[in-house]
């Protein structure tokens, strides 16, 4: 975790569940934003903030971490070294209190056999590589020296629908990929998805 930097926004506090498990990544870099009712404005002020946070460092991971998300350690260092082998970004597995996965997959304008499925995911538990968001930073529009990295409402790619900002996000790459590791959502109690859903998720094909 030497290179990677974590991202949280919460607006209250962190879940002490949560709290322990980022204790137990070790992680000597952590941005926190804390108290901004506006989940977009916070974000985006959060991934700004580890931007510079991390110039001129060594740094080459983002982690977007929710502050409601449980998991082991060996997730987290799996999470980001996959991301950091590929060069993609990748997020792990999360269901939502009703069970439903926290993802939904994009539907290729083309077919390429064999390409990845590439996914709108919620950003619980989120892995890209730093290099992508400088790339990606001088393509976005600025509001008060706020990136626009997250933002809800309606979405040129998608006419008619309603554009959650974690899904915002995961579209300014084209999608992410999506890694069969589970990562818990503590919603009263934890709440994990099945073996199945994860592998199912994961061997999805576009049709």
């Amino acid at each position: 975790m030497q290179r990677t930097v974590i991202v949280l926004v919460t607006h209250r506090g962190l879940a002490d569940e949560m709290a322990d498990c980022v204790a137990k990544l070790g992680c000597p870099s952590i941005v926190k934003v804390k108290g901004c009712p506006d989940q977009s404005k916070g974000r985006s002020m959060a991934i700004d903030a580890a931007f510079d946070k991390t110039e001129g460092t060594d740094i080459d991971t983002v982690l977007l971490l929710d502050d409601d998300q449980i998991f082991e350690p060996k997730c987290v260092l799996d999470l980001v070294e996959h991301s950091r082998q590929t060069g993609e970004c990748c997020s792990g597995v999360t269901v939502t209190a009703e069970g439903k996965l926290c993802a939904r997959p994009i539907k290729p304008l083309v077919v390429i056999p064999n390409a990845p499925v590439r996914w709108l995911t919620g950003l619980g538990c989120l892995a890209v590589p730093r290099v992508r968001l400088v790339r990606l930073r001088k393509k976005l529009p600025e509001t008060a020296g706020i990136t626009h990295w997250c933002r809800s409402g309606p979405h040129p790619d998608y006419p008619g629908e309603w554009f959650p900002n974690d899904f915002w996000f995961c579209n300014h790459f084209g999608g992410v990929l999506l890694i069969p590791i589970a990562f818990g959502h503590l919603k009263w109690v934890p709440i994990w998805p099945d073996s199945r859903m994860v592998r199912e998720c994961c061997a999805y094909k576009p049709e």
